[in-house]
């Protein structure tokens, strides 16, 4: 292997890069803990309905195949599916963890 893996599938290969490429591993894991949420449909807004946006909330507008538009809440939520998980890592809160440390090994059983 030369350079970085372009294939990590198990602990066993991030901690083996971990060793070799700590700086590549820190941002790799931190992709993955960037890529671990979607955004779910929360349902249709109401036509008098406001809605303040955040960073988990967001309003978009679609437009249906009879030409209405429609306007849809959408919510920032974690993927448990995401390859962040499928790993074996696990979510820390940002602001106790720098880029480094994001997201420590846990063994699966």
């Amino acid at each position: 292997m030369r350079g970085f893996s372009k294939h990590i599938n198990s602990i066993a290969d991030l901690a083996n890069v971990t060793v070799l490429y700590p700086k590549e591993t820190a941002d790799y894991k931190k992709r993955l803990a960037d890529g671990r949420f979607v955004w779910q449909d929360a349902g249709l807004v109401g036509s008098k309905e406001v809605v303040v946006e955040t960073d988990t909330l967001k309003v978009i507008e679609n437009k249906t195949e009879t030409g209405v538009i429609e306007r849809r809440k959408l919510t920032r939520v974690e993927d448990p599916t995401a390859q962040f998980f499928r790993l074996g890592l696990k979510a820390v809160a940002e602001e106790e963890v720098s880029p480094v440390d994001m997201g420590e090994v846990v063994e699966k059983k």
